[in-house]
């Protein structure tokens, strides 16, 4: 007796990837490398402006140092005290708290940022004095460096003793 081989036939589906599993890959492929940018882009934009942020808190407070260093005299300049170590000039700026007799208003410019500062003080009782410092910025930083632009600010109030 002769025994016949018996033929079997596979199925071609398993060869290869087809058409959608190539454009499934890419389409996933592409969603990843955009999701990567945007989350670059967004991380280096939101720690610029943490840094600007940071720059205008730290002039705010060395205002506020150099000015209650001299005991708040209404006679303080940071042009002429801080001339030498940043650009600073008189110039326009915020709007001071109300109540607060306004000492100057100034300028700073850092890093291409312009900061806009008003210093401003006010007799809280016979032996006190509270100094204020707004500082507003651009975090944005246009090229029209107006005080306009500046959308963001921090506000810092420290108390003297009253010598006056």
């Amino acid at each position: 007796m002769r025994l016949r081989k018996m033929r079997v036939k596979r199925s071609k589906t398993g060869q290869g990837f087809t058409h959608i599993d190539v454009m499934v890959a890419g389409v996933i492929l592409v969603i990843a490398v955009v999701g990567t940018s945007l989350y670059q882009y967004h991380s280096s934009l939101n720690l610029q402006k943490a840094d600007l942020h940071a720059t205008g808190v730290r002039l705010a407070l060395m205002l506020c140092e150099g000015w209650s260093g001299v005991d708040g005299a209404t006679s303080f300049n940071p042009v002429n005290t801080f001339g030498s170590e940043f650009n600073i000039s008189t110039s326009t700026g915020p709007s001071p708290p109300t109540g607060f007799t306004v000492l100057g208003k100034y300028k700073i410019i850092v890093g291409g940022t312009y900061y806009y500062v008003t210093l401003s003080w006010k007799t809280t009782t016979p032996n006190l004095k509270a100094l204020n410092v707004i500082i507003k910025w651009d975090p944005l930083r246009k090229t029209t460096n107006l005080l306009t632009d500046a959308q963001k600010s921090y506000q810092l109030t420290v108390y003297v003793q009253n010598t006056t």
